[in-house]
């Protein structure tokens, strides 16, 4: 078991070093954009389709079919998805051999939507949406300072 576990981050950490970005995704989608069913990829963290977390990123993971490009996106406040971007460059993943990614996104305080979109030959073949809320610290200290009995 532990040496599976080992394979699977060492596969993860090539796959992760050997992803090139690519600039083809639109900048916006439209806020109204709805989620596209299909089984080009699936999301495997979070385990449903919203988590919560108190860290400033967010892992999100699963595996998909070999060249299919994932861009993230990020329903802002004006009304529309932005690419998610890190150091000004799109967060992209493109899906190599071991069919795995694993993307890190950054986070905003509260509920963050994510809108994963997947292209396949230029062409959107689908799209996943996922809520992801940022609790801010003091939500956190509440409940670990917490006590049934004082």
């Amino acid at each position: 078991m532990r040496k599976l576990s080992l394979l699977l981050a060492i596969v993860l950490l090539v796959g992760m070093l050997f992803s090139l970005p690519v600039f083809a995704a639109p900048e916006t989608l439209p806020a109204n954009t709805l989620p596209m069913a299909n089984t080009i990829f699936t999301v495997t963290n979070p385990n449903a389709q919203t988590a919560s977390t108190s860290d400033a990123y967010y892992t999100i993971t699963g595996y998909g079919t070999q060249g299919v490009k994932l861009t993230f996106y990020s329903l802002t406040t004006f009304g529309g998805y932005q690419q998610i971007k890190q150091n000004g460059i799109p967060v992209t993943w493109t899906i190599g051999a071991s069919r795995l990614f694993a993307q890190r996104i950054p986070l905003l305080g509260g509920r963050n939507a994510i809108m994963v979109v997947a292209e396949k030959d230029g062409q959107v073949v689908q799209m996943n949406a996922l809520q992801i809320t940022k609790i801010v610290q003091s939500t956190t200290s509440r409940f670990l300072g917490f006590s049934l009995f004082r």
